[in-house]
């Protein structure tokens, strides 16, 4: 949490307490709330209909794209990863050994 701002890394739930997910979560944000934050970030959703985007799309979240330092060191182990994954690495996803397959 910073100021107005708070991010959710990481959740998890075990099968019996997977019911109660959207509680917790809703229940953060609750609290995170009664703290003065107005922008929380619940993680997930990087693609459009997945569970985590679906669920927040739900609670009336703003979609907003995630911006993040795109560098590549060493360009021989990225296109031998790119290779493996049967994918360009010019992509629009990153890293593009990464993205989902769409075989």
């Amino acid at each position: 949490m910073a100021g107005e701002h708070a991010e959710w890394h990481i959740a998890a739930t075990t099968d019996k307490g997977r019911s109660l997910a959207c509680l917790i979560y809703w229940n953060a944000a609750a609290h995170l709330r009664s703290r003065g934050v107005r922008f929380y970030n619940a993680g997930g959703g990087v693609r459009i209909g997945d569970g985590i985007y679906t669920f927040k799309q739900r609670l009336g979240g703003i979609p907003t794209p995630l911006k993040s330092l795109r560098e590549i060191y060493d360009r021989d182990t990225y296109h031998e990863l790119c290779v493996r994954a049967g994918c360009r690495p010019d992509t629009e996803w990153f890293p593009a050994y990464r993205a989902e397959r769409r075989d």
